[in-house]
């Protein structure tokens, strides 16, 4: 098993600002993620379609003919549990008429950052969102585990099918990820004990 099959964490960052996408892939990466940037549509859809991101960061001021509104919903069509991060400069965003984005911002984690401020602050979002439920089922998937089955409750479930979006595994998500959160606090209480 690579190290990489673990860590770092991967992070997609789509934007058409090759200076702002490379401050903020250098900071990310000096925190040990490891970032995929894209500029372009057909690059950001070929990477969503074949590989496994912990999060999306995603500028909404696209140049070209696809918006960020049109990647964010290639994302939630793909997960709609996709950590996302909305990063954009434009002042007039939250002016727009909101029903548009009600469907994106309506379904899974998603934060919004404004570009003008540090980008220390997306950096520190980046860290916030990362799913540690989801982060072990995918790297269990990528070692070759995807049909490992799990008891929960009275049902059997596999990998695939736990990291496969819908309410039922929403919810059973959420559920691994508060015993997680039990078990940790248990482990420091041990260690401090």
């Amino acid at each position: 098993m690579s190290n990489d099959a673990i860590f770092p964490y991967k992070v997609l960052l789509y934007d058409d600002e090759p200076a702002y996408a490379q401050t903020i892939k250098i900071l990310l990466e000096k925190n040990g993620f490891k970032v995929v940037v894209v500029s372009k549509w057909d690059e950001a859809n070929a990477e969503v379609n074949s590989h496994y991101f912990d999060i999306v960061i995603t500028d909404l001021e696209l140049g070209g003919q696809n918006t960020g509104k049109d990647f964010l919903e290639l994302i939630r069509k793909k997960n709609g549990h996709q950590a996302i991060i909305i990063i954009t400069g434009d002042s007039d965003f939250l002016d727009e008429p909101i029903r548009e984005y009600v469907n994106i911002l309506s379904s899974g984690p998603i934060t919004f950052c404004d570009k003008r401020v540090d980008i220390v602050i997306v950096a520190r979002e980046v860290i916030n969102r990362i799913d540690p439920v989801r982060r072990c089922l995918s790297i269990m998937s990528e070692m070759g585990m995807a049909n490992r089955e799990f008891k929960l409750g009275e049902k059997s479930y596999k990998v695939k099918e736990l990291l496969a979006p819908n309410e039922e595994t929403e919810s059973l998500i959420l559920n691994l990820r508060e015993a997680l959160a039990d078990l940790m606090i248990e482990m420091i209480g041990k260690i401090n004990g």
